[in-house]
């Protein structure tokens, strides 16, 4: 090889590195995510810093629907989580984990079980499927569970039902959340229907009033509509819950949070952020 096809060769090598370079710098959080050391390294950093600088009830881990995942967040020191149940899917009037039908896990009062309960600081109840004919029985089994181990005071009841009876559940002292409609909300953003998410505000707002709703939970991607069209239209008091921060397990955890809109502002008083398990369900 000549002198100059060696030259060739370098400069070559020298722009495959540079685009290389370039390409894992702009998609490094999804590279870093798929490789089990980095999570394993940067979780319980990110971790550790919430509780020390004691954030860790408002910045929380999403879908801890297994005892293996809830065991995971605790030993990290997480008291506060988000978990999903159904009730009464099986024939049966409990709780049980699991966000979809066919991922169904244990029932609800063994998963608290499994840990000091206690300890737990905040829960964030989505309820996957509350509706008018299970409402009551299933107030009712919430209202027992909060009896033997003081859950209500804890517990974010989350559901997307815009049906009346939900107010029963803010009745009994429950703070109460409505899960706004993402797919449609992101729909009217995008072709930016401004009459239609005018209406859609309205009676939202009327809905949080019959409710009595304590607060809205929602994407992040659905804010804009919540902080130009609902806003204005709801209760100071209606306080927000929202999925998602930075993933726990990014490397620019930190910093990604620190300046997160959301995250600065006082009103959104939960922030999800994905917890990498090897118990996920």
């Amino acid at each position: 090889m000549n002198i100059l096809s060696k030259s060739i060769l370098i400069k070559i090598l020298i722009v495959i590195s540079f685009i290389l370079f370039v390409f894992v710098y702009i998609y490094q959080d999804k590279i870093i995510g798929q490789i089990p050391i980095a999570y394993n390294y940067y979780q319980p950093i990110n971790s550790k810093y919430l509780i020390e600088t004691e954030q860790s009830k408002r910045i929380i881990p999403h879908r801890v629907n297994s005892i293996g995942k809830l065991n995971d967040i605790w030993e990290e020191g997480f008291r506060s989580f988000e978990c999903d149940v159904r009730f009464g899917d099986s024939n049966t009037k409990i709780f049980r984990m699991g966000h979809d039908i066919g991922e169904m896990g244990t029932d609800f009062e063994s998963f608290l079980l499994s840990e000091d309960y206690e300890e737990i600081e905040k829960i964030w109840l989505d309820f996957k499927n509350l509706n008018s004919y299970n409402y009551k029985e299933a107030l009712y089994a919430l209202n027992n569970l909060d009896e033997k181990y003081s859950l209500k005071k804890k517990l974010i009841v989350e559901s997307g039902t815009k049906d009346n009876f939900f107010d029963q559940f803010s009745d009994n002292g429950y703070h109460t959340s409505y899960y706004l409609p993402t797919g449609l909300i992101k729909k009217l953003l995008k072709e930016k229907k401004s009459d239609e998410m005018i209406s859609l505000a309205q009676n939202i707002s009327k809905q949080t009033k019959l409710q009595k709703l304590s607060a809205i939970s929602f994407y992040h991607e659905i804010y804009p509509f919540v902080k130009k069209f609902l806003e204005p239209r709801i209760s100071k008091d209606i306080v927000y819950h929202i999925w998602y921060s930075p993933a726990l397990y990014d490397n620019r955890f930190k910093s990604k949070l620190l300046n997160n809109e959301l995250y600065l502002n006082e009103r959104v008083k939960t922030l999800l952020g994905t917890y990498r398990s090897q118990h996920n369900l």
